[in-house]
């Protein structure tokens, strides 16, 4: 985050603008003008920004700011990172599975135009909300116009292996956050993240039902890594280690009756069990991992409801 002294503190910027200063240019007055007085008090972790044309202050609860009471706000210093993301923060959107799909591929490669290493893109949702497809689809886009730019990284490579799912009686619970190696899967993505040399990753067979090791390789030159996964904004270890590694995270959802009749289907087209049990499995773990991660939508920076009709 940088150094902060005790006397820092930020000040929200006039309407029409949509971030704060950046680090070292010069401090605005709060706007408006009823909040030029404004104070705030020790340790309130806040950051103002005005919303867009319409003349007031928003809070964005950021980080520990220390400041002393009776001090005007004025801006001293500012995070690169989170004013970056402050421009998708809390967006939410109706989209078609494609516009979702461009939307992704844009926002991915207006990041990757600015930054100087990679970028990770996240998209996260239940199971069955179709982020997959959008994740691959969107990391094809961005390929197809500068070969070697993006890479899809799925999560899905990091299950636990069948075996140790059921050396540890756990193999009925397949797809639950506990049967991941979520803090190799966070170990992974940050490695990927540094990288200046090909790297190769795990995937997901639902043919098989396990993972395969090496199924694809990201490439020294790629610059945007498109992921996704189910758990990827859990505020919980170990999966509390992947947010900060995302520099755009993208929820997407999908109506919970939707999901249940694309679970039946996929599991039917896997074929390696019966209805009776695709039924149960998908009530006792699929649709409670979806009411699970559907709380999680508020730590992404952009919330797309895809519109379909199936």
């Amino acid at each position: 985050m940088g150094e902060l002294s005790a006397n820092t503190a930020f000040v929200a910027t006039p309407p029409g603008c949509r971030h704060p200063p950046h680090k070292g240019e010069e401090s605005q007055s709060v706007a408006p003008a009823a909040l030029q007085s404004l104070t705030v008090r020790q340790t309130w972790p806040l950051i103002l920004s005005a919303s867009k044309g319409e003349g007031r202050a928003r809070l964005h609860r950021i980080a520990i700011i220390p400041a002393f009471a009776g001090m005007t706000t004025r801006v001293k210093e500012f995070v690169p990172r989170a004013q970056a993301a402050m421009s998708a923060r809390h967006e939410h959107l109706s989209l078609t599975p494609d516009a979702a799909t461009t939307l992704v591929a844009a926002r991915a490669r207006a990041l990757a135009a600015e930054a100087a290493g990679r970028v990770v893109i996240g998209l996260v949702g239940g199971p069955g909300v179709g982020k997959s497809t959008i994740a691959q689809r969107a990391a094809e886009s961005l390929d197809a116009e500068t070969p070697g730019l993006a890479a899809y990284v799925p999560m899905d490579g990091f299950h636990m292996r069948h075996a140790k799912l059921v050396a540890l009686g756990t193999a009925h619970e397949k797809g639950m956050p506990h049967t991941f190696e979520g803090a190799a899967f966070a170990a992974f993505l940050a490695r990927l993240k540094a990288a200046t040399e090909p790297v190769a990753g795990p995937a997901y067979s639902r043919q098989i039902e396990d993972v395969v090791d090496d199924a694809f390789t990201v490439p020294a030159a790629t610059k945007i890594l498109v992921t996704e996964g189910n758990y990827l904004l859990l505020p919980d270890a170990p999966w509390n280690a992947v947010r900060p590694l995302l520099d755009l995270a993208v929820f997407i959802h999908l109506d919970r009756e939707k999901v249940w009749h694309r679970l039946m289907k996929r599991h039917a087209e896997a074929g390696l069990f019966t209805e009776e049990r695709n039924r149960e499995h998908i009530g006792r773990v699929d649709l409670p991992n979806y009411d699970l991660i559907e709380t999680t939508a508020r730590r992404a920076d952009l919330v797309i409801d895809i519109l379909s009709e199936k």
